[in-house]
């Protein structure tokens, strides 16, 4: 979510905006020559480790490169407007400003050693939804770095002074809290007792007895009891994999804590050299080792393991006194798997009869298994990930009078292989209809003809026990792919000083990234007639559709147009900057290459509802009934457009003297061919279920379309005021007002995935799910003021070397919550394409959303009449807001000349505030309105630093 949701406020894929930090949201010309800024970027370009050494480095308004799964971290957006930035390199620069020596100065090795822990006995509990005071899971993490860097000189090994490294660890073994709060049945549920057992129906019918009626019969079951003799075996049989309730009631009665493993080993190493007066070279490795486990609410835990490697070498040559060549070769690869609990069960689903899953030992396991009312009964997916990218870039920078050139550009090679089934144990969605009172004006209870599902009757749990579910969906085989992208970008930039006080900036970029194709051709996409009259199945080089089922996108030019303006009277510095530029996202391709790879003809796939003439049924909820239907789940616009994000700023900085600044900045960011996700000739909800296979297209079953049809808009006003570092103290204060819109799928959020009506996409448009509207920021340092100028305290007085060298500094974020959507599922829900998640959204009944109690008004919305879509937007409820306070207090020693020892507490959330994170917006579900998760409680770590 993070990456959507940089993309779409500023064009970025890397995070987002935060205060004191430049994302690439367009010309950063916060480092023009000539005009000094108070703030550095963040954004360096190709994500090398040396700000400025490649193209498109900080401080130019390309921005960083961005990876990403697939891309290997290579052949990012930036490269464009490279040079200029902080350690950056221009035209006639000596190597050593170039390469940003650092240690010449002194010739003299430095580093640094530090240790950070934390344990579980410092911190307080992990908030209890429920207010069950549990006792606190043990745990303990830490962080350990090593740091060293310098000229190469090992006393007796080498003696090489004209080489620099600069050598990184860094560690982690952390034991990461989880605290989780889910609905499961009680015991009297378990044996099909519902006499007690309430729903909601949304407004204040939010306690309503259960009525439940006989499938068979259509006839209500006596005092809400199933009969012993009518529970399926398969659903008892999967039962015990629910545990017990813990805490009494009959929502959010269980809770489980528990602390999940993740360690990380970093190793990092720079050399750099300067081989003639002409001609430096560069080269960076960087390893990665991971593992650690992810915990499921219900006390499974799944196996996570991985490695990466980065190599970059650079060389970088003066060509005359006013030019420089840098070109660079990158390799990147990383690999990553995942091993979930279930794999190492038995194979549940033949062993309790139902055919049709996955025979793979690694896919074994009980089914998902999605409710309106309960937690869900799910595992991770087996899967092993191998992302490798290699290519190379070359810049070419010139200063011409008053211009200064450069151009560029670059070649990347991606490869993808993944091994696994995403849906190899299938998933059934129960919502209450095959319990449900049948009724309509034409209802015939003998052949479901013309019957709906009366809203208030049914029961989720009832129609599992019954072996009844609502929906299926399964993927698996083909599950071995080897994916492959070639990536062109070329660019040119002129950065032309116009004057002593002006700077502008303008040029062009060039990006084509391919549509991923599977090496052995197993891809599989849809050709779809006019307004979805016919459906075929098609792989690649069938029907004119290209080795990669989407045809090229040559089209992504990229103008990007920026000035910096220092005004010319007052006595204090006040410039103006304004910038424009277009980013395009080559990241949407990956997921749709992964979605067509695993349907038929190369795989097993489906997603079906049920209906009065094909009733599911958990024996047979995963086979296909007709060999002749259609079965891909999945199928995207052959004419797909790579998503792309305009972006434009204009902000005024003044200094108002005694290194206090004030910025004021407008954003803005429009999206345009973001992906809309529609289920093609879908009913209403709580249409007769006698119509269901009817609507299908030709012999598809159904099936999820992407096209690039959605757009969104980022407007933000943003305040900030800093203080340098002066007599002690430094502030940074950040304000940020803003709103995001949009219509898309991808960005849209829980529930949001799939439009609700096919026909109104229009519909669709609202606010984004990552949308802040408020959002203030401030941190602070403050020094022991012992020891400086004008100080009444000797710093080798008693009291000066008690109070000397203290520091204090804290952060404090407060912003309003991420907006929600009041959804429904429930008896007239289909889940089929939505994965159980489903897209119908609730009825809006007129009244105020946000209450004074609570998190927000529970009658504000109600589930939708039969057959109609509810009329409530998308992301209309407000979240929860943030408050947070870290707090660090440090004192360091000084040992010797170049020794110094540091000790620091850190504090999170100090203030132990509870924030919470999401909440249950289902309005016809028993949690409905109740918080289901929340951040971190206060913590405290303790940190030891030694510099030399």
């Amino acid at each position: 979510q993070g990456t959507n949701e940089s993309f779409l406020v500023s064009g970025s894929l890397s995070p987002g905006l935060a205060a004191g930090a430049q994302a690439d949201s367009g010309p950063d010309l916060r480092f023009i020559s000539g005009i000094n800024a108070v703030t550095n970027g963040n954004a360096p370009g190709f994500g090398d480790s040396v700000p400025g050494q490649s193209p498109g480095g900080a401080g130019g308004f390309g921005g960083g490169g961005f990876g990403g799964r697939g891309a290997g971290g290579f052949g990012g957006r930036g490269g464009f407007g490279g040079f200029g930035g902080p350690g950056g390199r221009r035209p006639g620069q000596t190597a050593g400003a170039a390469f940003g020596n650092y240690h010449r100065r002194n010739q003299q090795i430095h580093g640094q050693l530090s240790f950070t822990l934390q344990n579980s006995a410092l911190n307080a509990k992990p908030f209890s939804l429920n207010g069950l005071d549990l006792p606190q899971a043990s745990y303990a993490q830490s962080r350990f770095t090593a740091i060293a860097g310098g000229p190469l000189v090992i006393p007796k090994i080498v003696k090489d002074p004209s080489t620099q490294f600069f050598f990184t660890y860094f560690g982690t073994r952390s034991a990461i809290p989880q605290l989780f709060t889910e609905t499961v049945p009680t015991p009297a549920e378990r044996k099909g007792d519902f006499s007690q057992a309430t729903q909601s129906l949304g407004t204040n019918q939010t306690n309503v007895p259960v009525q439940i009626f006989n499938p068979k019969t259509h006839q209500p079951f006596a005092d809400n009891r199933i009969p012993s003799s009518l529970l399926s075996p398969i659903a008892l049989g999967l039962l015990p994999f629910y545990p017990l309730p813990n805490i009494p009631g009959n929502v959010n009665n269980y809770q489980f804590e528990t602390a999940q493993a993740a360690n990380t080993d970093n190793v990092g190493l720079r050399i750099q050299r300067n081989i003639t007066s002409k001609d430096r070279l560069a080269l960076n490795f960087q390893y990665q080792n991971r593992n650690g486990t992810t915990a499921n609410p219900f006390g499974y835990f799944d196996d996570t393991s991985g490695y990466g490697t980065n190599i970059t070498f650079n060389w970088t040559r003066n060509v005359g006194t006013n030019a420089v060549s840098t070109a660079q070769i990158r390799f990147n690869r990383s690999t990553t798997q995942l091993i979930p609990f279930f794999s190492t069960l038995p194979d549940v689903s033949a062993e309790l009869g139902i055919p049709g899953t996955s025979s793979n030992p690694l896919d074994y396991g009980p089914p998902t298994l999605n409710f309106t009312n309960f937690g869900s009964l799910n595992d991770g997916v087996a899967s092993l990930v191998r992302n490798q990218a290699q290519g190379f870039t070359e810049n070419y920078s010139i200063l011409k009078g008053l211009h200064s050139i450069t151009i560029g550009g670059g070649y990347t090679r991606a490869d993808l292989s993944t091994v696994t089934n995403p849906n190899g144990r299938g998933t059934f969605s129960f919502t209450g209809v095959a319990t449900s009172e049948l009724a309509g004006a034409n209802c015939n209870l003998s052949t479901g003809a013309g019957c709906t599902p009366v809203t208030g009757t049914g029961y989720d749990l009832a129609d599992f026990l019954l072996g009844y579910p609502q929906s299926s969906s399964i993927r698996y085989g083909n599950e071995s792919n080897y994916f492959l992208q070639n990536q062109w970008i070329g660019y040119a930039q002129d950065e032309w000083k116009l004057r002593a006080n002006l700077t502008i900036i303008f040029g062009v970029r060039y990006e084509h990234f391919s549509p991923w194709t599977e090496k052995y051709g197993h891809m599989a996409n849809l050709n779809i007639g006019p307004d979805f009259t016919s459906v075929g199945v098609v792989t690649p080089y069938t029907s004119a559709f290209p080795a990669g089922l989407i045809n090229p996108d040559y089209n992504n030019w990229a103008p990007r147009v920026g000035l910096a303006w220092k005004l010319p009277w007052g006595k204090r510095s006040t410039i103006v900057r304004a910038g424009y530029g277009i980013y395009y996202n080559e990241q949407a391709y990956i997921n749709l290459a992964e979605q067509m790879a695993q349907q038929p003809p190369f795989a097993v796939s489906n997603a079906v509802n049920t209906s009065s003439s094909n009733v599911l049924t958990l024996s047979k909820g995963f086979l296909t009934t007709s060999p002749e239907e259609i079965t891909n789940t999945f199928a995207v616009d052959r004419y797909y457009r790579t998503p792309y994000a305009g972006t434009w700023n204009a902000s005024i900085q003044h200094d108002f003297g005694g290194g206090f600044f004030v910025e004021a900045t407008y954003l803005g960011t429009k999206g345009t061919h973001l992906d809309v996700r529609i289920v093609p000739n879908e009913l209403p909800p709580g249409s007769p279920l006698s119509l269901v296979e009817a609507t299908q297209l030709a012999n598809a079953t159904g099936f999820t379309f992407d096209e690039p049809v959605g757009n969104s808009i980022f407007n933000a006003l943003q305040l900030r005021a800093i203080r340098r570092f002066n007599h002690g103290i430094s502030f940074n204060a950040y304000y940020q007002f803003a709103r995001s819109i949009d219509d898309s799928s991808t960005f849209g959020g829980v529930g949001n995935t799939v439009a609700q009506n096919w026909l109104d996409i229009e519909a669709e448009r609202g606010l984004s799910s990552f949308n802040v509207t408020h959002e203030f920021q401030m941190s602070f340092v403050l020094t022991s003021p012992v020891g400086a100028a004008g100080s009444r305290f000797a710093p080798e007085s008693k009291i000066g070397r008690l109070f000397k060298d203290w520091q204090v500094s804290g952060a404090m974020t407060a912003q309003t919550g991420n907006p929600l959507t009041a959804r429904v599922l429930g008896n007239t829900a289909q889940l089929a394409q939505t994965a159980g998640t489903g897209s119908q959204r609730a009825e809006a009944t007129g009244l105020p959303v946000e209450s004074s109690t609570g998190f927000f008004n529970l009658l504000a919305f109600t589930v939708p009449p039969a057959g109609e879509y509810g009329n409530a937007g998308r992301n209309t409820i407000p979240g929860p807001s943030l408050l947070t306070l870290n707090l660090a207090v440090a004192r360091s020693f000084t040992l010797a000349e170049r020794r110094r020892l540091e000790f620091r507490i850190e504090g999170n959330n100090v203030l132990n505030n509870v924030n919470y994170t999401n909440l249950y917006t289902i309005v016809n579900a028993v949690n409905y309105g109740l918080p289901s998760a929340a951040g971190s409680m206060r913590t405290l770590d303790a940190v030891v630093r030694f510099r030399f």
